[in-house]
């Protein structure tokens, strides 16, 4: 959708370090330091788990929805990376109920987040985040 904002997500603690800095080639040059953030805490990704700072495969099968560590959102701009280690993640914001009917609402921006899993099988699995 083209009215739908696309950013990336850098876990907290990376922040400070080299790698942090330079989580991905997406971000052009020093866009990304100047580029203000968004400090997301208890985002909840749905659909996966979570290992390593990114979306993992089976390593806790049992495991649907995981609390993620505190986050910083960025805006990027450009077309998305063609590497197979990112996911187009939709982020939705939903209430706590017991239903958890808007879990399907519609997203409020696509964030790119790095997996383990190949991006159609997240999309498949429905991951997503809250």
């Amino acid at each position: 959708c083209k009215s739908l904002k696309k950013m990336t997500a850098v876990p907290l603690r990376a922040m400070g370090s080299r790698a942090g800095r330079r989580h991905s080639s997406y971000v052009h040059g020093g866009e990304e330091d100047a580029a203000a953030g968004l400090l997301v805490e208890r985002l909840h990704l749905v659909g996966s788990s979570w290992d390593g700072a990114r979306i993992a495969g089976d390593s806790k099968p049992n495991e649907y929805e995981v609390e993620l560590p505190p986050m910083i959102l960025k805006p990027v701009k450009g077309p998305p990376p063609k590497s197979k280690d990112w996911f187009l993640c939709p982020l939705v914001v939903a209430n706590v109920d017991a239903y958890g009917a808007d879990l399907a609402a519609p997203p409020v921006a696509h964030v790119l987040v790095r997996t383990s899993l190949s991006p159609p099988l997240c999309a498949l699995r429905g991951v997503r985040l809250v």
